[in-house]
């Protein structure tokens, strides 16, 4: 075994990295930073750490959870100073860049839970006024066509299912 850092090691909690993700061929985290709150750091293949981002510095700092892949980018949920917690993605080309901002007022979208489900990121959010409920980065599903069954050598349709991708 390695320890491979030494970063913030001043502070209560050292580096104290988390959420590991593989991600573009590097490794990605969250850690503690000595004044700029948690952070996004980029273990590379090359064995280099770098703090990816200096976002909300005033504050907890950007706090980014549940990192998930999903069409070729990394989404995770991060914190902002005035909106709460947004949606945020990570490029293929290294890129941060808020995504959502939604219910600025009331606490920010939240969102948490992220899955990449059939061709869409899904994730629980907060709805203004009606808490948590599951949202899609599809506008809207689309139904496939009515498929046609043959039961019994009769012809039969069966009702259009909706295609959630």
């Amino acid at each position: 075994m390695t320890k491979w850092t030494a970063l913030n090691t001043g502070g209560l909690v050292g580096l104290d990295p988390f959420n590991l993700t593989d991600f573009n061929n590097a490794m990605w985290f969250d850690g503690f930073t000595a004044t700029q709150g948690i952070q996004l750091y980029k273990l590379g293949f090359d064995g280099s750490v770098t703090q990816w981002t200096a976002l909300n510095t005033g504050g907890v700092g950007l706090n980014p959870a549940d990192l998930t892949e999903f069409n070729g980018n990394l989404w995770f949920r991060g914190d902002t100073t005035s909106q709460g917690g947004q949606l945020y993605k990570l490029g293929f080309d290294g890129s941060v860049t808020k995504w959502t901002a939604i219910n600025p007022g009331g606490g920010g979208l939240f969102p948490f839970d992220l899955a990449d489900f059939n061709d869409a990121l899904w994730f629980n959010g907060a709805a203004p006024g009606q808490g948590g409920q599951l949202y899609t980065s599809q506008a809207r599903p689309r139904a496939r066509p009515e498929k046609v069954g043959c039961i019994f050598g009769r012809r039969r349709s069966i009702s259009a299912v909706p295609d959630w991708r």
